[in-house]
């Protein structure tokens, strides 16, 4: 029994040493260049005063760290899926416009004070986070802008 304890120790020691790191950790460090076009214009028209600090690629797409705290991600196909900033921060004003008019109307009528915080397009449309300060707020829209549900 105890050799077949040690032999196990063995084993999982040498097959976690032995697997590529990128295996282990499934995603790989890219460079920008290395980001497809469709990722690269992305950033150039909604982040260009932004440094990139990191561009890690896996099998579902692309996850981009950016000074000011902003995390971008983006699908294999580099079509955006979440945008966000921690605490303090805020989206620059061009994220806007990935959103429908009737999602911005809605915000600007109801929280006029507030600065978005996260968007993420989800199935049912996109999820919009809030933040002025003293509270948040989550928002729910559909495809077509009509709010859904809205969560403080």
């Amino acid at each position: 029994m105890k050799k077949l304890h040690i032999l196990s120790i063995l084993l999982i020691t040498f097959l976690t040493f032995s697997i590529p790191a990128e295996a282990r950790h499934r995603y790989k460090q890219i460079s920008i260049s290395e980001l497809p076009s469709e990722g690269k214009s992305f950033l150039k028209n909604h982040f260009k005063k932004n440094k990139v600090y990191h561009i890690k690629r896996d099998k579902h797409g692309y996850d981009i760290q950016l000074d000011n705290n902003i995390k971008v991600e983006l699908d294999y196909y580099a079509h955006w899926k979440q945008i966000k900033t921690k605490e303090y921060g805020s989206l620059p004003q061009s994220i806007q416009k990935l959103l429908p008019k009737k999602t911005n109307s809605y915000i600007r009528q109801n929280f006029k004070d507030w600065r978005i915080t996260e968007i993420k397009r989800k199935d049912y449309g996109y999820k919009i986070e809030l933040d002025n300060g003293r509270r948040d707020a989550e928002l729910k829209f559909n495809h077509n802008g009509d709010i859904l549900k809205v969560d403080y």
